[in-house]
């Protein structure tokens, strides 16, 4: 039970006054008739405001590593977009066109000094948009050939040590160095791989999608392995008490994204990947792992292993500040409040709902959620 003392309103009107940080804010990028970037108070859930002025469809979003800006990428019609959000003032402060088609994959260099995403200039030509982050003006559009590049594009993703990936062409990634632009031809996705969902804690591995009849199955969660240097290709498994267990997903089940969330000042057995699925039919839970099942151990051996799973269905993205409090989607016009304890013991489970999901208008499969702050004061709806 949470003792409220007589200075709460007191209290509440110094909350009021306290810098983003102390608030809790989650930004939702939202589509159809809601077409913007929904502010919402964590605690009172309450939508602060309506970002808009970014396109007709906003998609994936990332975020400085300051915690100033959030880049979004949309579209509108046919062509793509930029657009830089200032977190503060919670207004659209820079723009910048991105081709003849649209745009669903945004990245940041590790610095936050430049933005990347796809620019498609013709049915043939396709490269990657180099950004300065402070203004977006265009440095550079690097060229990407190949087998398929246009029609193939899927993502551009940052390692953390600088490079590009692209992920398009047929014939093999294309790996770009941060400093020269200049385009290396990297391994070629196994059969049935999809798209970029992030990299292994230490920036070996690549991490990619499983479709198809190589999904979801009794022996890996959907998740591959691509260490870039050798193109080596390994599965993620379960690894679920009791031991040999498995989840039932819905049939035709797919990993979406795979989301990272770090306890401010915890290592990496306090880092958790969060793995969530889509399906046409019916359930599909969250599962996750720890970074430090990832990298490899004392004996050199990484274990690439999702260690737990809650029944949370519905999650396509899910973001949290602090890896306490957060929010996940929870299927069309719909999220839900999440609670995550970093020092859980299994078998209790380390994410949970905290509630059930609440109608928000504009959510889909190609909405990306932020959150700020370590607002937790008084934040009701979040208790066991």
């Amino acid at each position: 039970m949470r003792i409220r003392y007589a200075w709460f309103g007191i209290a509440a009107g110094l909350l009021a006054s306290l810098p983003l940080q102390a608030q809790s804010l989650a930004f939702f990028s939202t589509q159809g008739s809601n077409a913007g970037v929904q502010v919402l108070d964590v605690c009172s859930m309450e939508v602060q405001t309506r970002i808009t002025g970014v396109g007709t469809e906003p998609s994936r979003m990332v975020r400085s590593p300051d915690g100033s800006r959030i880049f979004l990428s949309s579209a509108s019609g046919s062509s793509g977009s930029v657009y830089a959000i200032d977190v503060a003032t919670r207004q659209v402060v820079e723009s910048a066109a991105a081709g003849i088609a649209q745009n669903r994959t945004i990245a940041i260099s590790p610095d936050g000094s430049r933005v990347y995403t796809w620019k498609v200039t013709s049915s043939t030509e396709i490269g990657v948009l180099v950004l300065d982050a402070n203004d977006l003006s265009e440095i550079a559009t690097v060229p990407i050939t190949g087998s398929n590049c246009v029609n193939g594009r899927n993502d551009v993703f940052v390692m953390p040590d600088g490079r590009i990936i692209a992920n398009a062409c047929n014939d093999g990634l294309r790996i770009i160095d941060p400093q020269t632009l200049a385009v290396g031809v990297g391994p070629t996705l196994p059969t049935g791989s999809g798209s970029l969902l992030g990299t292994s804690p230490d920036g070996v591995e690549l991490y990619v999608s499983r479709s198809g009849a190589l999904g979801v199955a009794a022996n890996n969660t959907g998740v591959r392995a691509i260490d870039l240097a050798t193109g080596v290709a390994s599965e993620f498994t379960w690894s679920l008490p009791p031991a040999g267990s498995f989840p039932g997903f819905a049939s035709g089940a797919g990993i979406r994204r795979l989301s990272v969330v770090k306890v401010p000042g915890a290592s990496l057995a306090n880092t958790y990947y969060y793995a969530t699925y889509l399906s046409a039919g019916g359930v599909v839970p969250i599962a996750y792992a720890r970074a430090s099942d990832l990298v490899p151990g004392p004996g050199g051996t990484r274990n690439r292993r999702m260690i737990g799973l809650v029944a949370i269905s519905g999650a396509t993205s899910l973001g949290s500040a602090n890896g306490r409090l957060g929010f996940a989607t929870a299927g069309l016009n719909a999220i839900r409040r999440l609670r995550f304890d970093p020092e859980f013991v299994p078998p209790a489970n380390h994410v949970t709902a905290a509630g059930s999901a609440v109608s928000f208008t504009g959510t889909s499969t190609l909405t990306d959620v932020i959150v700020f702050g370590d607002g937790e004061l008084f934040c009701d709806g979040y208790e066991p």
